[in-house]
C-alpha cells in the first residue's frame, strides 16, 4: 500500500507528484477517530459508529484510490469528509450507483482558510456526454 498526501495543493506519494487533480476508482477503506495534540495525532481508534465519537476526537476517512493499476491510501480529515466527500457519496447513491463502480475526479484547491480543500466529481464516459 502506498500512501498519498497533499502538499502545497498537490497530491504526492513519496517523490511522485500527481498534480492538483487525480482520477481514480474509490474504495472506502474505513473510518478512524483521531485525538489531536500539540505535536499531531496523539491517539487513534477504528470508528465503528460516528455517533459514538468521543468529545475532543475528530473523524477521518481512509480511501483507497485506484489510479491505473496502483492503489493509494488517501486519508480525509473531518472537514473534507463532511463537506466534500459525504455530499458526493449521497449524489452517487441517489443515482443508484456504487462508489466502486464510478471513476472519480478529486481536485485539491485552496480553501481560503490556509489549508487545502477537496472537490469530488464523477468522470462521465464519453458516450454519456451526448
Amino acid at each position: 500500500m502506498k500512501f498519498m498526501n497533499i502538499e502545497n495543493e498537490v497530491f504526492k506519494c513519496f517523490d511522485t507528484n500527481f498534480g492538483p487533480i487525480i482520477e481514480g476508482v474509490i474504495h472506502i477503506a474505513g473510518l478512524r477517530m483521531l485525538l489531536w495534540g500539540h505535536n499531531g495525532i496523539e491517539k487513534e481508534r477504528i470508528c465503528h459508529d460516528v455517533c459514538q465519537l468521543p468529545p475532543g476526537w475528530s473523524l477521518a476517512c481512509d480511501l483507497d484510490v485506484q489510479i491505473e493499476r496502483e492503489v493509494y491510501r488517501l486519508t480525509l480529515l473531518a472537514g473534507a469528509y463532511e463537506f466534500a466527500f459525504k455530499p458526493y457519496m449521497k449524489c452517487i447513491s441517489a443515482q443508484g450507483k456504487f462508489m466502486e463502480e464510478v471513476l472519480t475526479c478529486i481536485t485539491v484547491r485552496q480553501s481560503g482558510k490556509g489549508y487545502a480543500a477537496l472537490d469530488f466529481r464523477e468522470v462521465l464516459s464519453s458516450h454519456a456526454m451526448f
